[in-house]
C-alpha cells in the first residue's frame, strides 16, 4: 500500500480551471447518513452551488452497503439540487487491494462525468478517495485539492492509545499523510491540522483553511419553549446543555461532575440536559448513576431532527467538554457554529481545535481539558451572570453569520483556488 501511495505526486502540469464544475469526491453523505461529515459536505456543496459553480458528488465504491445501510437501488439522488451519485459495489476494499479498489473507483467515476463540466477534483478524507481523486484529476487535467477533514487512524486510535502504536496504525497514518502529499491543494479543516500536516513534511504553501460552518438560516434563536421546559422539569433552572451524538470523547460525565459541584458550592438549581444518543451512551448513564447525577440530569435519547432547535431554546448555555486526546485537537466539530448561530453562548475544553474557533469568535469561554473544577467554576460563572452570556450570544452570532456561513467558506476556498490556478479564458 506504501508503495502505491508514493507513485501518486501532484501534478507536474501547468494547471488551469478550465471550466466552472466541480467533482466532489466522498466517504459517506446524505441521504444515508447525516453526522457532521455529511452536514459539512452538503453545506459545502451548496455554497459552491449558489456561488454558480456546477457540482457533482460522488459517494466512494461499496458505500452505502458497507456502512450497514440498505442501498436503495437508485444510482442518484437529488437533496436542495445537488446531485448525489452512488456507484456500483465494485471490489470490496480489504487492504491489499488498494490498488484495485482505486483503480476501479477512478474508472467508474471517469466514465461518468462529462469533463468539459469538471473545473478540478475535491477529495474529502479519507486516503481511498485522495488516490482515487488523483488518478481522476490526471485523467481529466484538472487540479486535484484533498480536503482534510477527519482522521479516522486518529479517531480509533483514541479509543485504545496502544492501537494508535501498532503497525496497522501506522501504515494508515503513513496513508493520510501520503494522500495530502499528493494533492496539488490541501484544505484542512482547522489550523491545528494544518500545523500537523506541515510537520508531516506537507509543503505549507500548499495547504490553506476551509474550516466548519454552518447554514445561518437554518439555525437561529428561538424563544425559550415553556411548554418543553415544564415538561422536562427544567423551567426553573439553569440549564447546561449537550445536544449531539453521545461518544466518549465528548466528556459529557465530567460537565455532570462540574454541575455536581457547582450546585454544592452555589445552591443555585443547575441542570444538566444531553440530547442524543450513541455508542457511550449506555456507558454515560452507568457514569451518571456513579457520580450520583441523575437527580439533575435529563437524558432525552435522540429527538426528530426538525424539534432539535426546541430543544436549543431551553439551554442557557452549551458544553463542549472534549477531551485532550489527540482527534479532538485536531478536528473540530460542527456543534459549536450552530451553538453560536441559535444564540447561545459556550463552555468548552481548551483543546485546540475548539479554543481556536472560542478565541476568533468571543462566543464562549474555555477550561483546562479533563478539569472538572476548573469547568465547575465557568459553569458558575456564566450561571451568575445573564450579561455576560448576553454578550457571548451577541458576539458568537454575530462573528457566524459574518465568517462562517457555508456560503461564505465556499467563497473562500474557490477564491483561493483561482488565486493558484487561473482561470481560463472561455470559463464557463
Amino acid at each position: 500500500m506504501q508503495r502505491f501511495s508514493r507513485q501518486l505526486q501532484p501534478s507536474d502540469k501547468r494547471l488551469e480551471l478550465r471550466h466552472q464544475g466541480i467533482l466532489y469526491l466522498l466517504h459517506n453523505s446524505f441521504p444515508y447518513h447525516s453526522g457532521g461529515y455529511a452536514a459539512r459536505a452538503h453545506g459545502l456543496l451548496r455554497g459552491f452551488s449558489r456561488a454558480g459553480w456546477r457540482v457533482q458528488a460522488f459517494a466512494r465504491p461499496g458505500y452505502p452497503s458497507d456502512r450497514g445501510k440498505p442501498y436503495a437501488g437508485r444510482s442518484k439522488e437529488t437533496i436542495d439540487g445537488i446531485d448525489y451519485n452512488f456507484l456500483p459495489e465494485g471490489v470490496p476494499f480489504e487492504g491489499e487491494r488498494l490498488v484495485e479498489y482505486v483503480e476501479q473507483y477512478a474508472e467508474h467515476v471517469i466514465a461518468a462525468v462529462d469533463p468539459a463540466e469538471i473545473g478540478y477534483v475535491q477529495a474529502a478524507s479519507f486516503y481511498t478517495n485522495g488516490f482515487a481523486g488523483r488518478r481522476i484529476a490526471d485523467a481529466l487535467g484538472v487540479p486535484l485539492v484533498y480536503e482534510m477533514r477527519g482522521l479516522e487512524w486518529l479517531t480509533a486510535g483514541s479509543k485504545d492509545s496502544r492501537w494508535q502504536q501498532s503497525e496497522q496504525a501506522l501504515i494508515l497514518r503513513d496513508l493520510e499523510i501520503q494522500a495530502a502529499k499528493a494533492a496539488d491543494h490541501v484544505f484542512a479543516i482547522t489550523g491545528a491540522l494544518r500545523r500537523w500536516l506541515i510537520e508531516q513534511g506537507v509543503d505549507a504553501a500548499r495547504i490553506s483553511l476551509l474550516p466548519n460552518g454552518c447554514l445561518t438560516d437554518a439555525f437561529k434563536p428561538a424563544t425559550r419553549d415553556a411548554e418543553l421546559a415544564a415538561r422536562l422539569g427544567l423551567d426553573n433552572a439553569f440549564v447546561v446543555g449537550y445536544i449531539g451524538s453521545v461518544v466518549f470523547y465528548e466528556g459529557i460525565e465530567l460537565v455532570a461532575a462540574a454541575i455536581k459541584k457547582a450546585r454544592a458550592q452555589t445552591g443555585l438549581d443547575i441542570r444538566l440536559l444531553v440530547v442524543g444518543d450513541g455508542p457511550y451512551y449506555a456507558q454515560l448513564k452507568d457514569e451518571l448513576e456513579r457520580i450520583d447525577a441523575y437527580k439533575f440530569t435529563t437524558l432525552t435519547g435522540r429527538v426528530p431532527h426538525d424539534e432539535v432547535p426546541r430543544y436549543y431554546s431551553v439551554v442557557d448555555t452549551f458544553t463542549l467538554a472534549r477531551r485532550d486526546l489527540m482527534v479532538c485537537q485536531y478536528i473540530s466539530p460542527l456543534k459549536p457554529f450552530e451553538c453560536m448561530a441559535m444564540g447561545k453562548s459556550i463552555i468548552a475544553s481548551d483543546v485546540a481545535a475548539i479554543d481556536e474557533i472560542l478565541t476568533e469568535s468571543g462566543g464562549g469561554v474555555t477550561f483546562r481539558a479533563d478539569d472538572v473544577d476548573h469547568c465547575s467554576e465557568r459553569i458558575m460563572e456564566l450561571a451568575a451572570a445573564p450579561n455576560l452570556r448576553a454578550e457571548l450570544e451577541r458576539k458568537g452570532r454575530d462573528w457566524v453569520i459574518e465568517q462562517r456561513d457555508w456560503s461564505i467558506l465556499a467563497m473562500n476556498a474557490l477564491n483561493e483556488l483561482s488565486g493558484k490556478y487561473p482561470r481560463s479564458r472561455g470559463l464557463k
